[in-house]
């Protein structure tokens, strides 16, 4: 027997649903805290730039980091205030 696979919706919808599995969810991923828990500060899709924002918060070996971009691109929100809470 085959068994059905889920789209990319149900799978958004169980995680949405079960708080166990989006808390570890999570725990593991800036991007997706960010994307939980600080939803209201997304104006628009997220840009690749700000995508490498969040792998770099995730990058263990990333000791020092200078991070330049333009005014409103969300710096400071990824960076001093979801990545403390995250972190």
């Amino acid at each position: 027997m085959r068994r059905k696979r889920k789209t990319k919706e149900q799978a958004v919808n169980d995680i949405l649903e079960d708080p166990e599995a989006r808390r570890a969810l999570a725990r593991q991923s800036h991007e997706y805290f960010f994307a939980f828990y600080l939803h209201k500060y997304v104006t628009c899709g997220s840009a690749p730039f700000q995508k490498e924002m969040f792998a770099i918060t995730e990058d263990i070996d990333a000791r020092f980091v200078v991070i330049t971009a333009f005014r409103g691109s969300g710096k400071s929100t990824i960076m001093s205030l979801s990545y403390p809470l995250w972190a």
